[in-house]
């Protein structure tokens, strides 16, 4: 290689020569393939060379790296691998060394550039390293109104293989929640409604007897009150009692996991679901207080979405069920939309592990779960409004 070693700007080329020499004793055509990382922005010319016996040669290699960080700052080995005609055995690779020189490149957004709300307001601020070199990032706000606060805390969703892909800080869950007292039997039953999707979609839960002594006579006391089981807790009893302890904006869920059935309902960026059991979510329970309502429909693996199924839509602190817990097809994701602001989700799908937070658009609706194309089943959730 003459020079073993070079530079180059990404964005920009340079170049080396490869000397060849025959010092067998007939005349032989060679080869020249890139190989290792740098293969895709190696060129050679010629790609071939024919040589008489004590003759030598020379060939082109020219690297062009992108202006991206997949062309990462530093030193990169390179080889050629030159491939004999006439002995197709005795192959040489010849090694070199390329460093790219770094490039700074930041960008950021604020989503959704603006807010409103009753009680608070709440965007974000996304900065997207375009560079080929870590770089660190200082923030800070400032108003004139003195009704902002800022929190300064900057997490990375960098990642350099997909099982360690947007490895996201656990969120802090909110409060226990405690089980409301019984209701009276006349009361509208928390899982239907105009929301609910029946047990075919989601699938409410309603009270039901406990079961007695599995006789059907009057029975010897006169017909004493029958027993029922106690109620689970829903989406929508979750966020009520959350919004009696807390005023502001709150979103409350609990998942339908295959082999465990529904779970208890958490709140405000907690998890729900499971993480690295391989089991999917098959249904959503979702409840909302202080944004005006929620709406939202579920993707599935293979089916995508389907053909007729309409979105479902729910008032503040009441249930709204997504998915279908009976279907052959998880879960792959969903579309949410919050009229009065913006919800912000991470998902946990399989084989690629939590995706980074994402903001709907504010009124607007957005996909939270993996992308259509990998049919990749969803496995845990986390909300926050």
């Amino acid at each position: 290689m003459e020079p073993a070693s070079a530079t180059v700007d990404p964005g920009s080329t340079a170049s080396v020569r490869l000397r060849v020499r025959n010092t067998g004793d007939i005349v032989d055509e060679y080869r020249f393939e890139p190989v290792g990382d740098l293969a895709p922005w190696t060129t050679v010319e010629p790609l071939t060379l024919r040589l008489y016996p004590g003759t030598t040669g020379t060939v082109e290699l020219t690297f062009a790296p992108p202006r991206t960080p997949d062309a990462t700052a530093g030193p990169h080995p390179y080889a050629v691998r030159i491939i004999p005609t006439e002995h197709p055995d005795a192959v040489t690779v010849p090694e070199g060394n390329l460093t790219v020189t770094p490039f700074t490149e930041v960008r950021a957004e604020l989503v959704p550039p603006t807010v409103k709300g009753r009680f608070r307001g709440r965007p974000r601020l996304a900065v997207d390293n375009l560079g080929n070199t870590e770089v660190t990032a200082s923030l800070s706000g400032s108003d004139t109104g003195d009704k902002l606060s800022y929190r300064p805390q900057v997490k990375s969703v960098a990642r350099e293989k997909p099982v360690e892909a947007g490895a996201i800080a656990p969120v802090k869950p909110s409060p226990p929640i405690v089980d409301p007292p019984p209701k009276p039997d006349d009361e509208e039953d928390e899982g239907s409604g105009k929301s609910g999707d029946g047990d075919a979609d989601g699938g409410e839960e309603k009270e039901e007897p406990s079961g007695g002594d599995g006789g059907g006579g009057g029975g010897g006391d006169g017909g004493s009150e029958e027993k029922k089981k106690p109620r689970k807790q829903t989406a929508a009893t979750a966020v009520r009692e959350l919004a009696e302890r807390s005023e502001g904006r709150h979103v409350c869920y609990r998942a339908y996991v295959q082999g465990d059935g529904w779970q208890d309902p958490v709140c405000d960026g907690a998890e729900a679901g499971t993480v690295g059991e391989g089991r999917p979510i098959r249904a959503l329970n979702i409840a909302v207080s202080g944004t005006d309502g929620v709406s939202a429909t579920a993707a599935y693996v293979r089916e995508h979405w389907r053909a007729g199924d309409r979105w479902k839509a729910a008032e503040d602190q009441k249930d709204l069920y997504i998915g279908d817990k009976k279907s052959d097809h998880p879960m792959q994701g969903f579309s949410i939309s919050i009229p009065g602001g913006s919800a912000c989700f991470e998902v946990y799908a399989k084989d690629v592990e939590w995706i980074q937070e994402v903001c709907t658009p504010e009124g607007k609706d957005f996909y939270a779960g993996a992308p259509m194309e990998k049919d990749l089943q969803l496995e845990a959730v986390r909300l926050k409004v």
